[in-house]
Protein backbone atom coordinates (compact mmCIF):
# COMPACT_ATOMS: atom_id res chain seq x y z
CA UNK A 1 0.00 0.00 0.00
CA UNK A 2 1.21 3.46 -0.91
CA UNK A 3 -0.07 6.94 -0.20
CA UNK A 4 -1.06 9.23 -3.09
CA UNK A 5 0.08 12.85 -2.67
CA UNK A 6 -2.89 14.29 -4.56
CA UNK A 7 -5.99 12.42 -3.47
CA UNK A 8 -4.67 11.53 -0.02
CA UNK A 9 -5.69 7.88 -0.18
CA UNK A 10 -3.73 4.72 0.42
CA UNK A 11 -3.86 2.60 -2.67
CA UNK A 12 -2.39 -0.70 -3.76
CA UNK A 13 1.10 -0.85 -5.27
CA UNK A 14 -0.40 -1.65 -8.67
CA UNK A 15 -2.07 1.77 -8.67
CA UNK A 16 1.32 3.46 -8.97
CA UNK A 17 3.83 3.35 -11.79
CA UNK A 18 7.23 4.69 -12.69
CA UNK A 19 9.98 6.30 -10.72
CA UNK A 20 10.19 9.71 -9.11
CA UNK A 21 6.88 11.52 -8.89
CA UNK A 22 5.14 8.59 -10.62
CA UNK A 23 5.71 6.52 -7.52
CA UNK A 24 3.91 9.12 -5.41
CA UNK A 25 0.85 9.90 -7.52
CA UNK A 26 -1.65 7.15 -8.33
CA UNK A 27 -2.73 6.32 -11.90
CA UNK A 28 -6.18 7.80 -11.34
CA UNK A 29 -4.75 11.17 -10.34
CA UNK A 30 -2.22 11.00 -13.21
CA UNK A 31 -5.17 11.25 -15.62
CA UNK A 32 -5.93 14.76 -14.37
CA UNK A 33 -4.71 17.69 -16.49
CA UNK A 34 -1.12 18.71 -15.75
CA UNK A 35 -2.25 22.19 -14.72
CA UNK A 36 -4.53 20.71 -12.07
CA UNK A 37 -1.77 18.39 -10.80
CA UNK A 38 0.73 21.24 -10.52
CA UNK A 39 -1.86 23.43 -8.79
CA UNK A 40 -2.64 20.74 -6.19
CA UNK A 41 1.05 20.10 -5.55
CA UNK A 42 1.74 23.83 -5.18
CA UNK A 43 -1.15 24.14 -2.72
CA UNK A 44 0.24 21.31 -0.58
CA UNK A 45 3.68 22.90 -0.77
CA UNK A 46 2.64 26.33 0.50
CA UNK A 47 0.48 24.84 3.25
CA UNK A 48 3.51 22.80 4.30
CA UNK A 49 5.40 26.04 4.90
CA UNK A 50 3.21 26.70 7.95
CA UNK A 51 4.38 23.51 9.63
CA UNK A 52 8.09 24.22 9.14
CA UNK A 53 10.08 25.65 12.04
CA UNK A 54 11.20 28.56 9.84
CA UNK A 55 9.94 29.90 6.55
CA UNK A 56 13.25 30.49 4.76
CA UNK A 57 14.11 32.97 2.00
CA UNK A 58 13.94 30.17 -0.56
CA UNK A 59 10.44 29.34 0.68
CA UNK A 60 9.46 33.00 0.36
CA UNK A 61 10.82 33.07 -3.21
CA UNK A 62 8.72 29.99 -3.99
CA UNK A 63 5.62 31.66 -2.51
CA UNK A 64 6.23 34.70 -4.76
CA UNK A 65 6.54 32.38 -7.79
CA UNK A 66 3.23 30.73 -6.89
CA UNK A 67 1.59 34.14 -6.43
CA UNK A 68 2.68 35.13 -9.93
CA UNK A 69 1.75 31.84 -11.61
CA UNK A 70 -1.69 31.03 -10.15
CA UNK A 71 -4.96 32.88 -9.64
CA UNK A 72 -7.97 32.53 -7.40
CA UNK A 73 -7.99 30.57 -4.18
CA UNK A 74 -4.39 29.40 -4.44
CA UNK A 75 -3.16 32.97 -4.94
CA UNK A 76 -5.13 34.07 -1.87
CA UNK A 77 -3.53 31.32 0.21
CA UNK A 78 -0.08 32.25 -1.08
CA UNK A 79 -0.69 35.93 -0.30
CA UNK A 80 -1.72 35.11 3.25
CA UNK A 81 1.22 32.79 3.89
CA UNK A 82 3.54 35.46 2.44
CA UNK A 83 2.13 37.98 4.93
CA UNK A 84 2.59 35.50 7.78
CA UNK A 85 6.19 34.87 6.69
CA UNK A 86 6.92 38.59 6.71
CA UNK A 87 5.51 39.02 10.22
CA UNK A 88 6.85 35.86 11.87
CA UNK A 89 9.10 33.63 9.79
CA UNK A 90 9.74 31.37 12.79
CA UNK A 91 7.04 29.02 14.05
CA UNK A 92 7.75 29.53 17.74
CA UNK A 93 5.31 32.07 19.24
CA UNK A 94 3.85 32.71 15.76
CA UNK A 95 0.26 32.73 16.99
CA UNK A 96 1.07 34.89 20.00
CA UNK A 97 2.89 37.50 17.90
CA UNK A 98 0.14 37.62 15.27
CA UNK A 99 -2.58 37.88 17.94
CA UNK A 100 -0.89 40.63 19.92
CA UNK A 101 0.84 42.73 17.28
CA UNK A 102 -1.11 42.04 14.08
CA UNK A 103 -4.82 41.56 14.87
CA UNK A 104 -5.83 42.48 11.30
CA UNK A 105 -3.76 39.60 9.97
CA UNK A 106 -5.35 37.26 12.53
CA UNK A 107 -8.80 38.33 11.31
CA UNK A 108 -7.75 37.57 7.73
CA UNK A 109 -6.60 34.12 8.80
CA UNK A 110 -9.88 33.47 10.62
CA UNK A 111 -11.90 34.33 7.53
CA UNK A 112 -9.73 32.42 5.08
CA UNK A 113 -9.64 28.83 3.91
CA UNK A 114 -6.41 28.44 5.91
CA UNK A 115 -8.28 28.81 9.21
CA UNK A 116 -8.78 25.08 9.69
CA UNK A 117 -5.15 24.33 8.79
CA UNK A 118 -3.93 27.08 11.12
CA UNK A 119 -6.15 25.73 13.89
CA UNK A 120 -4.89 22.15 13.61
CA UNK A 121 -1.26 23.23 13.23
CA UNK A 122 -1.11 25.60 16.20
CA UNK A 123 -3.68 24.17 18.59
CA UNK A 124 -7.05 24.88 20.03
CA UNK A 125 -6.35 28.30 21.52
CA UNK A 126 -4.97 29.97 18.41
CA UNK A 127 -8.13 31.97 17.63
CA UNK A 128 -9.86 32.56 20.92
CA UNK A 129 -9.50 32.22 24.63
CA UNK A 130 -11.19 28.84 24.56
CA UNK A 131 -11.78 26.24 21.84
CA UNK A 132 -15.49 27.06 21.62
CA UNK A 133 -14.68 30.20 19.62
CA UNK A 134 -13.45 28.06 16.76
CA UNK A 135 -16.84 26.46 16.20
CA UNK A 136 -18.38 29.81 15.20
CA UNK A 137 -15.86 30.59 12.45
CA UNK A 138 -16.99 30.58 8.81
CA UNK A 139 -14.80 27.75 7.56
CA UNK A 140 -14.62 25.91 4.30
CA UNK A 141 -14.05 22.34 5.43
CA UNK A 142 -12.69 19.74 3.10
CA UNK A 143 -14.61 16.65 4.16
CA UNK A 144 -13.52 14.44 1.31
CA UNK A 145 -10.19 15.15 -0.34
CA UNK A 146 -10.57 12.36 -2.92
CA UNK A 147 -10.36 14.29 -6.18
CA UNK A 148 -11.00 11.18 -8.25
CA UNK A 149 -14.61 10.68 -7.10
CA UNK A 150 -16.15 12.49 -10.07
CA UNK A 151 -15.20 9.64 -12.41
CA UNK A 152 -17.02 6.36 -12.71
CA UNK A 153 -14.79 3.61 -11.38
CA UNK A 154 -15.88 0.11 -10.63
CA UNK A 155 -14.73 -1.27 -7.31
CA UNK A 156 -14.50 -4.98 -6.75
CA UNK A 157 -15.96 -6.58 -3.66
CA UNK A 158 -13.33 -8.21 -1.51
CA UNK A 159 -13.98 -11.91 -0.73
CA UNK A 160 -13.57 -11.51 3.04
Amino acid sequence: MRFCYLCGQSRSNESFSGKGMGSRICKRCRRLPKDKISQLLAEDEIIGFLTQSKISQKNIQRIVEIQAKYNGDLKDKADLIFEISQVTPRKRHRVKIIKEKHPILMDKIKKSVLADIFYFTFGENCFGEHPGDFENLPLEIYEDKDICDDRDFEYEELPF
